[in-house]
């Protein structure tokens, strides 16, 4: 047997761990960013509905008004 091939074997497998796992969190990071950003998005979406809600009820009011 090869002096130090079991510590080497080790340390790639360490390595190889490592980097599976940087990979794994990078990985949850991006998810949770795109979650963050669904959830961003149906809050504007919802916001321009109350607006454009209000921009409609004050025209209809607005056109009762000019009768």
């Amino acid at each position: 047997m090869l002096p130090g091939a079991a510590n080497r074997m080790m340390k790639m497998a360490e390595t190889s761990i490592e980097a599976h796992h940087q990979t794994a969190v990078a990985d949850a990071d991006l998810q949770n960013s795109a979650a963050h950003s669904i959830d961003n998005r149906g809050l504007i979406e919802h916001r321009q509905q109350i607006v454009f809600s209000a921009v409609t009820i004050l025209a209809l009011l607005g056109t009762f008004v000019m009768d």
